[in-house]
């Protein structure tokens, strides 16, 4: 029979290896999460490493909100032109061909791609937040921007 100190000595080395095992194990989660919030810190910072890798210059955040305004506003104000509002708010992509397509629900979905495609200064803008901040889409709402 074995004695209960032996089998006391076991179950206190079987809990000190899963509790080293489980302290790796938590330390490895907490590496890799400071890893991954490092990253995204160095995107939010316009970090030269994934410009590179996008093909985008080194922008800082307020001027890629800055492009987005201005992008928003032109866009919002050419639809009010013609008489389409943005409620509910547009979600607007830029396709791998340099064309703008409306990716959310709207009544008036081909009628405002077309009138987006064929106003060179949004549709320059648009292809430029892509290209040079790696935005490919953006959403308009009835909310004027600064």
């Amino acid at each position: 029979m074995t004695s209960p100190i032996f089998t006391a000595g076991a179950a206190i080395a079987v809990v000190g290896v899963a509790g080293r095992v489980f302290g790796d194990i938590a330390s490895g989660v907490k590496n890799n999460f400071d890893a991954k919030a490092t990253a995204f810190d160095d995107v939010l910072r316009g970090d030269a490493a994934e410009a590179s890798q996008t093909g985008s210059s080194k922008l800082s955040v307020s001027q890629v909100q800055s492009m987005i305004d201005n992008v928003s506003n032109a866009i919002r104000d050419r639809l009010a032109a013609v008489g389409i509002g943005v409620n509910p708010p547009l979600e607007v992509s830029v396709k791998d061909d340099g064309q703008v397509e409306v990716t959310s629900t709207h009544d008036h979905v081909a009628e405002i791609e077309s009138l987006i495609n064929l106003e060179p200064a949004i549709l320059e803008q648009l292809q430029a937040l892509r290209g040079e901040a790696g935005v490919g889409r953006i959403v308009v709402s009835n909310f004027k921007n600064p």
